[in-house]
This record gives C-alpha cells, structure tokens and sequence, in this order.
C-alpha cells in the first residue's frame, strides 16, 4: 500500500487550502473528502460549509488575530486565483455600521485600530454620508459605519475550494472523493478509512472535518471542545431589474432594531446561484439551539431547511435595510456553526508527529481559510509551532467527558 506523508481529513475550505500547501511545501499528500451531493434530500453524508455562494471577506475586525489571519489571506488570493485559473474574489467593498453609543463607539475605536494595524483602507462615515453614498440603503438615524474598500467584499466558496484543490493537483497532490469515517494507529504510522471501506496510509493526519470532527472516529478516541449551533440562512431572488438598481451594493454587517432575538446581521449583494437566479444573502444570530455529537442530528436540522421563525426575522430586517425590495421568492437554507473555546481555530497536535487538527471556524473563517490553512499546514509539516501568533491562541480543547 502506497504511504503519503500526510492525509488532510475534510477538503472544504481549511483542508483544501492546507493540503494545497502542504503539497507545495513538497510533502506528499492527499486531501480527502466527498464532493457536493446532487440530491441535498436524499443525502446522508457530512455537509460543507463551503456550499454556497457568497461569503463576507474583509480586514476590519474587532479582534486583532482575526484581521490579522483575514489580511494575509486576502493577499493570497489574486496569486491564487491567477495560478488555479479560477476566480471567486469581488472587491465590492464592505461596510460595519455601529449605534452611537457607548458600546458602539468602543467597537468602533477597536476596528479602527486594527485596521490602521493591518492597514486596511477604510473611511469612518457619519449618517449623512451613509445617506448619500448608498441611498438605496436605509439606517437608522443613530447609526455610523466603517467603510472598507480595497479587496473587502465577498468570496465565492464553492469556487474558492475548486482553486485550492486546482491548485494542490498542480503541485502533485492527491484528491480523493470519499468521506474519512475512521482514524487508527498503524504501527509508525495512521490508516484512515473511508466510507467505502478504502484505506489510505499515512504518517501523519490532519483533520479538517469542520463541525463534523467529532462525528465520526478521527481522533484516536478524543472529543473536541466543540459547541455546534445552529444558523439559518435567508435568500431573497431578485430579477434583473432590481440587481441593476443595486449593483453598488456593498456587503454589510450591522445591528438590528426592533427584531426579537436577532441583535445583528449581515447581508451580501445580489450574488448568482447554480440555479442561474440572482440572490441577495443575508444571516443572522437568532437561534441559540446546539446541536450534539450524533450524526442523525446534523442530517434532521439540514433536511429541514433551518429555521421559519429565524427566516422570518431575517427577511423584515431586509426590508428594513432595502426600502421598496422587489424580492420575487425568500428562501430559507440551514447552516451550522462550530466554535471553539478560545474563539479561534484549534489548530494543534493531538499526538504530536502524527495526529494534527484544524477545526473550529466560529462563524469567522471563510474569509480567512486560506490563513488558517497555511497555518495548519506548517505545523503538520515540521511538528514544531512556527507562527507568529502565539499557539496558545490556537490549542486544541478537550470535551468534557460525563460520568455518572
């Protein structure tokens, strides 16, 4: 049987982008995981957060680390999309609006600064200027933003993960269609089978199985510290006329007023689906349910289609920001989300030299999958902590383990 030097277990957007570094850092790799299903009904697999079509991307963030992993993975992407031939970056720009008041003013100053930091090119605008640079658009009288140019906008991830996996097969790298459902020892060494009973041998093994890592048995018996909630996602069909009318859209993050347990949002331009209709994006923090660590859990909250209520609230909070919308159709998608227990990915070594992990995307890692890739991808390839962010930010937390 044929060894690789390392197999990347999941190659959504974090395992695409570490196994592509990992096969141009000369390792050999293969990278495996299930492509998108045909029949999301009649699936039974693990999903991906990566079956979509828009994500925000941007610099400006409250959190120093997060703007940090954003910014170095925004550089990345013109070299990546050039070489893989595969575009999925629109610089539309982005906007984060905040009330005037105490707390708003303090997020404000702490965006500000991280974007001085990581120089991202933003401008501060006050109502009146939120009123005449995107009339289309409404705000609340006490509201002022933060406008972020340059390459802020939004990535396209189903396209995002294609470059990644170009990319990693241009480098020599393997791609293998399957799902990963155990993890063993092997002597030296770690076999990893898949779903249809296929083994794949290899030194090491890094996971990248996003919500779906404590599923199955990837991880030599251990449970991470992973709270899975569930999210609800909303999608309002324009047709030609009214994507026209708001083709200067930019992406927006921002409060909600008036709308019961839905204190922010976000929302994407009218962006195209596979079905050829266009579609504004927009999500929120509604639901507080979690999901637990059966798989039959995750398949009932994707099968049926998220939330009403959340769509509900996610909808008038469109038509709150988008006066006189012409939407032909809402449609409401379920989405999960993992965090961590530090707010940032695990990005560790379970068994140092052989069992790796990158997991953990807290709502934050699509526009930073690249980053975080890179990072994984260093530590499963020298088995030492090269980054220039502390480890300590990244290392792995262990579930709980009940008794009694």
């Amino acid at each position: 049987m044929k060894q690789y030097d390392i197999a990347v277990i999941g190659a959504g957007m974090i395992g695409s982008a570490a196994a592509r570094y990992l096969a141009e850092m000369g390792q050999n790799v293969i990278a495996i995981g299930p492509a998108e299903p045909d029949n999301w009904r009649a699936h039974r697999g693990v999903w991906a957060s990566h079956y979509d079509q828009g994500r925000i991307t941007r610099i400006v963030d409250e959190d120093p680390i997060w703007a940090q992993l954003a910014a170095r993975s925004i550089d990345a992407y013109a070299d990546l999309q050039e070489r893989s031939g595969v575009h999925f970056h629109e610089a539309v720009g982005g906007l984060q609006l905040v009330r005037t008041d105490e707390t708003g003013a303090e997020k404000q100053r702490r965006r500000m600064d991280n974007a001085r930091r990581f120089h991202a090119p933003v401008t501060e605008m006050d109502g009146d200027a939120l009123r005449r640079d995107f009339p289309f658009l409404h705000f609340p009288a006490d509201f002022v933003g933060m406008w972020e140019t340059g390459q802020a906008g939004y990535v396209n991830p189903r396209s995002l993960v294609l470059a990644q996996l170009t990319a990693l097969q241009q480098a020599g790298g393997e791609l293998l269609r399957e799902t990963a459902v155990h993890v063993h020892e092997d002597g030296d060494a770690l076999t990893v089978t898949t779903d249809s009973g296929r083994t794949v041998l290899a030194r090491r093994v890094l996971v990248a199985a996003g919500s779906f890592a404590n599923c199955h048995n990837l991880l030599l018996g251990r449970q991470l510290a992973l709270t899975i909630k569930k999210r609800t996602v909303t999608l309002a069909e324009v047709n030609e006329r009214e994507r026209a009318r708001l083709s200067a859209m930019p992406t927006v993050i921002m409060p909600t007023q008036g709308i019961d347990n839905l204190p922010s949002i976000y929302v994407l331009p009218p962006v195209q689906y596979p079905d050829g209709k266009w579609y504004i994006k927009l999500g929120g923090t509604n639901m507080p349910e979690q999901l637990g660590r059966e798989i039959d859990e995750f398949y009932d909250w994707f099968h049926a289609d998220g939330s009403a209520d959340e769509a509900d609230a996610l909808r008038r909070a469109l038509l709150e920001l988008v006066p006189g919308l012409d939407a032909r159709n809402f449609v409401r998608n379920a989405c999960v989300v993992a965090y961590t227990e530090q707010g940032y990915p695990y990005v560790d070594a379970l068994v140092p030299g052989k069992l790796f992990v990158a997991v953990g995307g807290c709502g934050s890692s699509a526009k930073s999958s690249n980053e975080i890739g890179r990072v994984a991808a260093l530590l499963a390839a020298q088995d030492t902590w090269t980054y220039d962010i502390a480890a300590e930010n990244f290392q792995a937390v262990y579930a709980k383990v009940k008794t009694g």
